[in-house]
């Protein structure tokens, strides 16, 4: 049985994505992004970031294998090419 976050968790999250959300509203920090449904109507996102050589396409063919219950937005975004020392 899966435990379902809480909805005080889920309303920090909001905050948070929608704080993000507000202050990238210039178009030149826009980040390249995968979106993909697993059905009509989503019911929630899942944000899926990468890590240190990874990219979104790495983790976009792993939504099919999961077993979900409801529809779901992924959004799988590419964070910018930088110089690593």
């Amino acid at each position: 049985m899966y435990n379902y976050p809480s909805r005080s968790f889920l309303a920090k999250v909001r905050r948070i994505v929608n704080h993000h959300l507000f202050v990238m509203t210039d178009a030149s920090q826009m980040l390249e992004t995968i979106v993909t449904e697993t059905g009509a109507d989503p019911v929630g996102c899942v944000i899926w970031m990468h890590g240190l050589g990874a990219d979104a396409t790495d983790f976009e063919p792993i939504v099919p294998l999961l077993e979900l219950r409801q529809p779901l937005r992924f959004v799988f975004p590419n964070a910018p090419v930088r110089a690593i020392t």
